[in-house]
């Protein structure tokens, strides 16, 4: 697919040179028909020459919607110490903007990541830009660069370890989510260090929120009062105007009075997440980190699919927030409290409920460790519809007949229900099971427990040539049973394990 980058150029030419008979500095040429007069207005605000000895070129970086869409702006601004106008006089200067639609600017790592495309046609001076064939002088219009497919190498990117860098994104993303009444940034040092730093951090800044951010970096001698950009650079004379915290580039110092404090600490999920990381990270990652803290915020709702890498360690990391949630989704869905679930198991279900694919063996194991009966607990449908063992169970609950379903099911999960027949002491009203006669597994277990009726404990026999048995008995609001059993084949070493440990409580 083919992108439009659009072009724009301010500057001062020569008289009879503008297409708008414009003698000072002006928009000289635009794509008159994609974007408006009040548009190139807004533009015009973002453009600041330093007058400070020495400037060569800076970089302003905002984003504009146009026509409803997002574009990033880069201008490119340049000293023209060359150049005279017609009264003879210097201090010329041109600003060649690029608006790099969010087709492109999403796909690229960081917002300068994209000037490498449009380098080449950077206008070096004022000859250069009146001789080209890509301007309109009767229009003064100027064709767009076409830019290919483009995909840029997803490398993964380092995690924030740097303290300085951290605090860094913390502003950033506060500004970014429209904190109120935020001071000014102002970062002092060279041009080059302060767009670079910049460039860097807005890796970690979520796409949605960087439309809100932009930075100029060299506002020297400039006024912020009216300026609409809020994080500006200098270098030789400081910016001047309303509230603002310094920055030393040089030092790593960030100077804001403690009553600031929270603005360069961590607040929301996403940004603990962000603290918390030490693995690379790729753009996926800050995406689906940001979405999932606006679900834990609870602004919206996320389908998991794409999260699922970075799951565990947002959910750890998270943790009050998270058991919290899920302590409260699982009590109005299944009518009781639970413990001991794992952290990324509670985000799952908190992001999509019965419909995900962990609660299922959750609640089955749930239902089975702590021999809850349909007094205890309340099955959804969609959990039932999903779990042949839990829709076993509630027929069972319901004294149905479930013989066939029974036999069914592999001989792993009829280990399962007969465990569960076991704890609850189901398994001893034999009426209810006239059903399963032909079923070998179960006829075997109503004949042990009938011969341990007849024998004493500590004489039966069980094959011990064929089982290593450790079985242990925990109070957890109920009987619990921790087991481990080995057996030379066969499914059945579980439930032989146990017979031990509830023979002695079914006498």
């Amino acid at each position: 697919m083919q992108h439009n980058v659009y072009q724009l150029v301010y500057t001062k030419v020569p008289p009879g040179e503008s297409p708008w008979n414009i003698m000072d500095f002006h928009t000289v040429f635009y794509p008159v028909d994609v974007i408006s007069g009040g548009d190139v207005n807004d533009i015009e605000k973002m453009i600041h020459k330093p007058q400070v000895d020495g400037f060569k070129e800076k970089f302003t970086v905002f984003f504009k919607e146009i026509s409803g869409k997002n574009y990033l702006a880069v201008l490119y601004i340049i000293d023209l110490p060359d150049d005279r106008d017609v009264f003879g006089r210097g201090g010329l200067f041109l600003c060649h903007g690029f608006l790099f639609p969010p087709e492109l600017w999403m796909e690229a790592q960081t917002p300068l990541a994209l000037f490498d495309l449009v380098e080449n046609y950077v206008f070096t001076g004022l000859e250069v830009l009146l001789d080209s064939e890509m301007v309109d002088k009767s229009k003064g219009s100027i064709r767009p660069i076409c830019i290919g497919n483009y995909s840029q190498s997803k490398m993964n990117w380092p995690p924030l370890s740097d303290r300085f860098k951290l605090k860094m994104v913390f502003y950033l993303f506060k500004a970014a989510r429209g904190y109120h009444e935020l001071p000014n940034l102002i970062l002092y040092g060279c041009s080059d260090d302060v767009s670079g730093l910049l460039d860097e951090l807005f890796f970690y800044i979520p796409d949605e929120l960087k439309v809100n951010l932009g930075w100029d970096s060299a506002f020297d001698g400039g006024t912020l009062y009216n300026y609409p950009l809020k994080i500006v650079g200098f270098y030789e004379e400081r910016p001047y105007g309303g509230e603002q915290i310094l920055v030393d580039l040089s030092t790593g110092k960030i100077d804001y009075p403690s009553a600031l404090n929270h603005l360069f600490h961590p607040e929301s999920a996403y940004e603990k997440w962000l603290e918390s990381c030490n693995e690379p990270l790729s753009k996926e990652d800050i995406e689906a980190a940001y979405r999932l803290s606006l679900l834990l915020e609870g602004e919206e709702k996320v389908p998991i699919g794409d999260f699922m890498p970075i799951l565990r360690s947002f959910a750890k990391v998270n943790i009050g927030l998270v058991e919290s949630l899920f302590n409260e989704k699982f009590l109005d869905t299944f009518g009781l409290e639970v413990r001991g679930v794992s952290p990324e198991v509670m985000l799952e279900f908190i992001i999509e409920g019965v419909s995900s694919s962990s609660i299922v063996k959750t609640v089955e194991s749930l239902v089975i460790d702590n021999s809850l009966t349909g007094e205890d607990v309340y099955l959804p449908p969609e959990i039932i519809s999903r779990s042949k063992i839990l829709d076993i169970i509630q027929r069972i609950w319901r004294v149905q007949d479930v013989s066939d379903e029974f036999e069914a099911l592999e001989p792993e999960e009829q280990c399962d229900i007969i465990i569960y027949l076991i704890k609850t002491g189901i398994i001893l009203n034999y009426d209810m099971w006239e059903d399963f006669e032909g079923n070998d597994l179960l006829r075997e277990w109503i004949d042990l427990i009938e011969l341990s009726g007849k024998t004493d404990h500590d004489s039966l026999e069980v094959n011990s040539e064929d089982y290593t048995v450790n079985g242990e008995v925990t109070e957890n609001d109920g009987v619990k049973f921790i087991y481990s059993s080995e057996k030379s084949d066969g499914p059945f070493e579980k439930i032989r394990g146990l017979l031990e440990t509830f023979l002695g409580l079914f006498r």
